[in-house]
């Protein structure tokens, strides 16, 4: 696996996850009213609570498309 690779599919979605993460804890802090602030996508509040569904998914992703290339590789 070639430098590229390994960044793009490793270290990226968990530099982007823990950026969004860090900046909705603060959001978070200033919300007021919790749920009525985190209904709009335009605010980070709302992919925060994304993470913890996205994060899982992914993993689930690349390990099935790293599954099929497997098997299709030798086939």
């Amino acid at each position: 696996m070639n430098k590229v690779t390994v960044y793009q599919f490793c270290i990226l979605p968990v530099l982007i996850c823990a950026v969004l993460y860090y900046c909705g804890v603060f959001k978070f802090e200033k919300c007021k009213s919790f749920p009525s602030c985190c209904y709009e996508s335009a605010t980070l509040c709302y992919y925060v609570l994304l993470l913890p569904m996205l994060v899982p998914m992914f993993l689930i992703f690349t390990f099935f498309n790293w599954m099929g290339l497997m098997y299709f590789k030798h086939n």
